[in-house]
């Protein structure tokens, strides 16, 4: 009732803001209702489900169930040119969507963010026997991480569903819009909360290694050089 202006319920009284005065029957007309507000109100707060409280206020539960799912895929080839000369190389491939954390934690009727994280990864040898004293061995690797927070609305679409104008070179940011009350019994702030809307990571990192090996008599000497680029 309370949604379409019908406060004959509640222990408290609505007044008209223009007038002071206090609406008949505790009921705001509904033609004094703004439809922008209505939508916001519809989005962001669900109808409730739960007995109401004393004051009239309603309750709303629902059931949130966070998951996370991975993937993992590997694949390896090992060949020999000769007795003398082998190679081998490896790729790895690893996924997690994890669907625990919520977009705003005030209204888990919103859904979870985006959160996929995934990693490449190629790794290969090169093994030599040069002579039966001489062995050398060349290593290769190269590795890139993503890793995805954001948020599964986009500000632009949200302010044309609510019927709101925003600057034009906020609309295809992500996230929803902001929002403050006043007056008694007001709603907690609906919070904008764009520092985690768009925090998408991305690295790599390559790796060049050599190892000789040569034998002299009793004796044995390996030298090597390695080099990294992050």
């Amino acid at each position: 009732a309370m949604r379409s202006g019908n406060f004959s319920g509640a222990s408290f009284t609505v007044r008209d803001p223009q007038t002071g005065q206090p609406f008949p029957n505790n009921t705001i007309p509904a033609d004094r209702i703004n439809a922008s507000s209505r939508r916001v109100m519809d989005f962001f707060y669900p109808l409730p489900n739960l007995t109401p409280l004393a004051n009239g206020f309603g309750r709303h539960q629902t059931a949130i169930t966070p998951e996370i799912k991975r993937h993992r895929y590997d694949a390896r080839v090992d060949h020999e040119f000769s007795a003398n000369s082998s190679v081998f190389g490896r790729y790895s491939w690893q996924g997690r969507d994890p669907l625990d954390q919520l977009e705003n934690p005030l209204y888990p009727a919103l859904g979870f963010q985006t959160r996929d994280v995934q990693g490449r990864t190629f790794a290969g040898s090169w093994t030599q026997i040069l002579s039966s004293t001489f062995l050398n061995e060349f290593r290769a690797g190269f590795n890139k991480d993503r890793s995805n927070r954001r948020s599964r609305f986009n500000a632009g679409e949200l302010a044309d569903q609510f019927g709101l104008e925003i600057p034009a070179d906020g609309r295809d940011r992500l996230g929803h819009p902001a929002f403050t009350f006043a007056g008694t019994n007001s709603p907690s702030i609906i919070r904008d909360l764009r520092q985690n809307v768009l925090r998408d990571i991305e690295t790599e990192s390559i790796s060049l290694g050599d190892t000789a090996t040569w034998l002299v008599g009793r004796h044995s000497m390996k030298v090597g050089a390695l080099y990294t680029h992050n």
